[in-house]
């Protein structure tokens, strides 16, 4: 898919902010908060609806079929091991997969891709930095990653 109109421009524009944003806090404080996810959800779907709507190869239901694919097992883990994976993570994750998954699956598999590999190194080195705090591990930086790698090595190549 072709990133150079200005209505996908937009869209990630918005989308890379967050990105940014919930990194940042996620490394600052163990959290990403919901202030930024929930309005960054509303924003993000209307503007993919907007794009979907104008003739833009975007499709909104393969972007919700991105989130739960992507969101879903992060989610779970959430749920099921709160210490181990936050909420806030699960989020994020969700948006990523609506977000790329809109613009195709290539673009979402090549995020999960970074994504691994990110936050396997960015494990790595925190652990090899030593004790600090109460020992998480933020994967919030991970996810952003991922996600721009993905449309960094993606653009006009997947989809």
């Amino acid at each position: 898919m072709p990133l150079s109109s200005f209505g996908v421009r937009a869209l990630l524009a918005v989308f890379l902010t967050v990105m940014v944003a919930a990194a940042a806090a996620d490394l600052r404080r163990r959290v990403i908060p919901n202030r930024l996810t929930y309005p960054a959800m509303v924003a993000l779907a209307v503007i993919v609806v907007a794009l979907a709507l104008t003739g833009h190869d975007i499709d909104p239901a393969r972007g919700l079929a991105g989130g739960l694919a992507y969101g879903g097992p992060l989610f779970v883990a959430a749920v099921r091991s709160p210490r181990a994976m936050g909420m806030g993570d699960a989020k994020l994750a969700w948006l990523i997969g609506f977000v790329l998954g809109s613009m195709g699956w290539a673009y979402l598999t090549a995020a999960a891709i970074a994504t691994a590999l990110a936050g396997g190194l960015l494990a790595g080195a925190l652990l090899l930095a030593g004790p600090r705090g109460d020992g998480s591990i933020p994967f919030g930086p991970a996810l952003a990653i991922g996600a721009f790698a993905s449309l960094a090595l993606g653009s006009g190549r997947f989809g």
